[in-house]
């Protein structure tokens, strides 16, 4: 079965059921990457949004990116585990 077409993160993490799992940290960071990733998906917004993140904050909204990447890949492996 193919995913949901959304670009909505949120709505994509409540389909799996993740995010009744997320901790308040994981859910700010959410709240922070749902606008830039509907914003990214269009062009006109790709240089207001380069240019209200600096270095600094573009790489920890990465760093805590992977983390939570990396939650979530564990967390749906183990649930098609017990499937």
């Amino acid at each position: 079965m193919l995913p949901p077409k959304t670009h909505n993160l949120l709505s994509l993490c409540d389909k799996t059921g993740l995010l009744v799992k997320f901790d308040e940290n994981q859910s700010a960071l959410l709240d922070v990457l749902n606008p830039l990733n509907i914003q990214a998906r269009y062009p006109e917004h790709r240089e207001r949004i380069m240019k209200t993140l600096s270095n600094e904050r573009s790489t920890e909204i990465f760093l805590k990116t992977e983390e939570l990447f990396k939650w979530i890949k564990k967390e749906l492996l183990k649930k098609q585990d017990s499937m």
